[in-house]
């Protein structure tokens, strides 16, 4: 019997596709008793298998490892956020600095939104400076109630009516370009 065991053990673990659970399970079915095993050293209270088990462990921590450390390293993309606007609508005296960005009617924007009769631009396709306040007046905004006419987008300015100095302007309120109204009687 011990005979047996030994042959039995020798080419088992010589062929390195079994572990000593097979040796065991093929022992019991060849009818060799366990007690042969333990003194071939094939069970020693488990530490062979203790062993094994240490092995799978150090491997899936070592996976583990480098799996933390590949995502750490991977480079962090910012954000690109890019919003398509189109281009600004063509008024003869500005337009509105929210949407739908309708033409604003002669008389909505005080003089220093024209620079040498060109309109600086609201909403977001302002050109002025940051810091830029001007006035306007919002009797002629439609949120503040406004229904009159207004001219249509293409229109050409009146030659009468002056960019550079609005005949009898009364601007009501400030606003930065931006759609930010910042009061402010004139």
């Amino acid at each position: 019997m011990r005979r047996a065991a030994q042959c039995l053990f020798r080419t088992l673990k010589t062929t390195r596709h079994f572990t000593n659970h097979a040796v065991v399970v093929s022992a019991q079915t060849l009818g060799i008793k366990c007690p042969t095993l333990k003194s071939l050293g094939v069970l020693d209270n488990g530490s062979q298998l203790r062993g094994v088990y240490m092995k799978g462990f150090k491997f899936v921590a070592l996976a583990a490892f480098v799996g933390c450390a590949m995502i750490a390293t991977v480079p962090k993309a910012p954000a690109q956020i890019a919003v398509e606007i189109g281009v600004a609508p063509e008024c003869p005296y500005g337009y509105y600095d929210a949407a739908p960005y309708e033409c604003a009617p002669y008389g909505y924007y005080g003089p220093e939104w024209f620079t040498g009769g060109v309109f600086l631009g609201a909403g977001p396709w302002f050109h002025g400076p940051d810091n830029f306040r001007g006035h306007v007046n919002n009797r002629y905004h439609p949120e503040h109630g406004y229904s009159g006419p207004k001219p249509q987008r293409g229109e050409k300015a009146e030659p009468s009516n002056r960019l550079d100095k609005v005949a009898h302007f009364k601007g009501n309120e400030v606003r930065d370009g931006r759609g930010h109204a910042g009061g402010g009687k004139r």
